[in-house]
């Protein structure tokens, strides 16, 4: 159904935005959301958006090498 929060792939860009600015409030991440992806905040928002707060996230290789000009793991 059109209008749905799954039509678009807003998760990517939540994701990383959450991971570039820790410590804000789901609802802040909610209005980034709306405003970014034109998507209201509903329930399964709420819901999703939490779930990707609580997500542990791990630095890539590609985001290692760009934080320090070099792989992390030369010499192992």
């Amino acid at each position: 159904m059109p209008g749905e929060i799954y039509d678009i792939d807003w998760e990517a860009g939540a994701r990383e935005f959450i991971q570039e600015n820790p410590g804000m409030e789901w609802d802040d991440y909610a209005d980034w959301v709306e405003q970014v992806y034109g998507i209201q905040s509903n329930g399964d928002l709420e819901e999703r958006i939490n779930e990707i707060m609580q997500e542990e996230w791990e630095p890539s290789d590609l985001d290692m090498q760009q934080a320090f000009g070099t792989a992390w793991h030369d010499g192992i």
